[in-house]
């Protein structure tokens, strides 16, 4: 079985390189694009009013974020996080999509959705 894996590796590595170097461009780095400090300290800049722009917003895995709110909290979360889009409500609760930002926001204000979960494509 090992030997199987290893050898369609090594059959890929010997493919043409134009093919290799097309996927390798189109490939996402697990531990991020080096650049997360300077953002980090931009973001703190900006936060305590020493930047005068807001940095943009970054998400690498281009992530949505499901949010679980009760029907009743769903204005007080649209006017909080802005444009939703909402799935069927079921038992009393709406299920919502929104981004990794937003998601973040919500988790740390009033009203709390009752609970938020990742979704990487």
């Amino acid at each position: 079985m090992i030997q199987i894996h290893i050898n369609k590796a090594c059959a890929h590595l010997c493919s043409p390189p134009e093919l290799l170097t097309a996927g390798m461009a189109k490939a996402v780095n697990p531990y991020g694009d080096g650049h997360a400090s300077e953002r980090i300290v931009q973001a703190i800049l900006w936060h305590f009013g020493r930047a005068a722009e807001k940095p943009a917003d970054f998400s690498q895995f281009h992530a949505r974020f499901y949010i679980r709110v009760p029907e009743s909290e769903k204005e007080a979360m649209e006017r909080q996080l802005g444009k939703i889009t909402w799935l069927p409500a079921r038992a009393g609760y709406l299920a919502g999509v929104t981004s990794p930002i937003a998601a973040g926001r919500a988790i740390g204000a009033s009203p709390r959705p009752a609970s938020t979960w990742p979704i990487f494509e």
